[in-house]
């Protein structure tokens, strides 16, 4: 089973992805990507690799972040219309459920100030 957890800073992704880890499944942390990275290579490695592994596999962060984070970011989204489709069809075909984890702003305001240097933004 494959899992994309998403939403914004501090709304406790990674404290989730933790509770997966001690249930013996994989995690992949998607972090601040290097400038000039290919986002579309590092995505779509990384769910090939999730597929065809014989462990379950939790993502804390994936492709659907990206636009919105370019426009927080100021700068140009590393995927293409074409891109984010084609993970559209391929999370569809692979089943893969998609957590959206939504708290009130002022929880994730609180987490994310108690470790600023830490966040992406």
């Amino acid at each position: 089973m494959i899992v994309v957890l998403e939403g914004p800073d501090g709304a406790g992704k990674s404290t989730l992805a933790e509770y997966f880890k001690a249930k013996d499944w994989q995690i992949v942390h998607n972090d601040k990507p290097q400038p000039g990275e290919d986002l579309f290579a590092r995505f779509n490695e990384q769910l090939i690799e999730a597929v065809g592994s014989n462990k379950s596999t939790v993502f804390d962060r994936f492709y659907l972040s990206e636009p919105i984070y370019s426009e927080v970011m100021e700068r140009e989204c590393r995927l293409s219309q074409e891109d984010y489709n084609l993970f559209n069809t391929l999370i569809t075909l692979h089943k893969v459920k998609v957590i959206i984890l939504l708290p009130p702003f002022d929880v994730c305001k609180k987490a994310w100030s108690a470790r600023l240097e830490a966040e992406y933004v």
